[in-house]
């Protein structure tokens, strides 16, 4: 029975603090409708994407740091993240 009731208090703690470590949210731009694999990493302004597709159909890595934008939106400019207008 103790170890029954450890494990939900256990289970509880971790969804606890699971949903409260929740990344933060992406910037809006055009970007999203090109891009997949996408992330906010470091100081937390940047974001990267593990392919943004080029005019050409191929895959880019890449990322851009978000914080610089007016506005706060970015754009895929043939395969590479810039600031959105």
């Amino acid at each position: 029975m103790k170890n029954s009731i450890f494990a939900a208090a256990l289970f509880v703690t971790g969804c606890l603090l699971a949903s409260s470590a929740a990344p933060q949210d992406l910037p809006g731009g055009s970007y999203s409708e090109s891009c997949t694999g996408c992330a906010v990493v470091g100081n937390q302004t940047a974001v990267t994407c593990t392919c943004c597709k080029k005019v050409d159909g191929t895959c880019n890595n890449t990322s851009a740091n978000f914080g610089e934008c007016p506005g706060k939106s970015l754009t895929n400019n043939d395969g590479a993240l810039q600031c959105g207008d």
